[in-house]
């Protein structure tokens, strides 16, 4: 699973699963071009505006609200400081005060990421159930996309069974668009009088910071699947984000391999055909739909003359499924 920036887009967007989860900065500013890009190319179903309602209310409706075929789900996760930006959670403010429920030894950052669990826990579980539920793409997003989407979209991840250095990296990769996300947000009257002047540098994503929070949840709550289900992510909507995020990472070409003998103990090898046999998902027991889906994520979408061209062919000659 290789995270990727989503062209034309919000400076901070990146496609994180294909035409399943995407996570981004603020949508206010989308053209109708990108709209139809999100809902036509990643099949976008679902937004979940994590902004607080004050933000909602001082920037206005987006684009997405006059979408039909897009849902929008407000689950604010409430910013410490009381600011109207997700880039003050004490990454610019290290003197901040750190949060009088978690360990004062831990960076300060941490300790707001670990509040969003504390006092949201139903905020950050309806993200993770309705990204396991979903049809379509779930878009995640906040002022910048870092913070407190970083942390919806990390624990989803984890508890789907992504790598850690994945999830690491897809939350350190907004350093590189921090100068962007900074300009466009201060070019709005709700952010302006808050981050004018700063230095956009030190908005940035510091490495050590996400390892520490997944660390933090497994030594107190037993990691991240651990701590959805106990506050409510149920056992069918854990499988099912399991299929929705597993890591698609390519099939190994499967070979027929001469097995060979150990030169020391004069015992077989197995090829790679046995190992390929066991890791690819072609040859693995599914559901006709799941098969149908995993082979097809990665397309893009049939051109117009399609269905046309499909209908024609089927009045012609007998397709397979009456056979089937």
């Amino acid at each position: 699973m290789r995270t990727t920036p989503l062209a034309g887009s919000p400076v901070n967007a990146r496609v994180v699963v294909p035409r399943v989860l995407l996570r981004a900065d603020n949508l206010q500013s989308l053209s109708a071009r990108v709209v139809r890009r999100l809902v036509e190319g990643q099949v976008l179903e679902v937004v979940l505006d994590l902004r607080t309602d004050v933000e909602v209310e001082l920037e206005g409706p987006g684009p997405m609200t006059s979408e039909p075929a897009v849902r929008i789900e407000h689950r604010s996760l409430y910013p410490d400081s009381g600011g109207n930006t997700d880039l003050d959670a004490d990454t610019v403010k290290p003197w901040g005060r750190p949060d009088d429920h978690e360990s004062p030894d831990e960076w300060p950052v941490v300790g707001a990421y670990m509040s969003y669990l504390r006092r949201r826990p139903d905020s950050v579980v309806g993200s993770v159930r309705t990204v396991a539920r979903a049809d379509g793409a779930v878009l995640v997003h906040y002022a910048a996309g870092k913070d407190r989407t970083g942390v919806v979209v990390a624990l989803a991840l984890d508890a789907a069974g992504a790598g850690r250095d994945t999830i690491v990296g897809d939350y350190l990769a907004t350093r590189e668009r921090i100068d962007a996300i900074m300009a466009r947000l201060i070019s709005s009257s709700t952010y302006s009088a808050e981050l004018e002047g700063h230095d956009a540098h030190k908005h940035a994503p510091i490495p050590g910071t996400m390892e520490r929070l997944l660390e933090l949840v497994d030594e107190r709550f037993g990691g991240s699947v651990s701590w959805l289900s106990a506050h409510g992510l149920s056992d069918t909507d854990l499988e099912r984000l399991r299929g929705r995020l597993r890591p698609t990472r390519a099939d190994p070409v499967l070979k027929p391999t001469r097995r060979a003998r150990s030169p020391r103990d004069g015992r077989r090898r197995f090829g790679a055909h046995a190992w390929g046999r066991k890791q690819s998902r072609t040859v693995q027991p599914m559901s006709r739909e799941r098969f149908i889906a995993t082979v097809t994520r990665a397309l893009p979408d049939a051109p117009p003359s399609f269905t046309y061209d499909a209908g024609l062919n089927s009045r012609e000659r007998q397709t397979l499924e009456p056979l089937a």
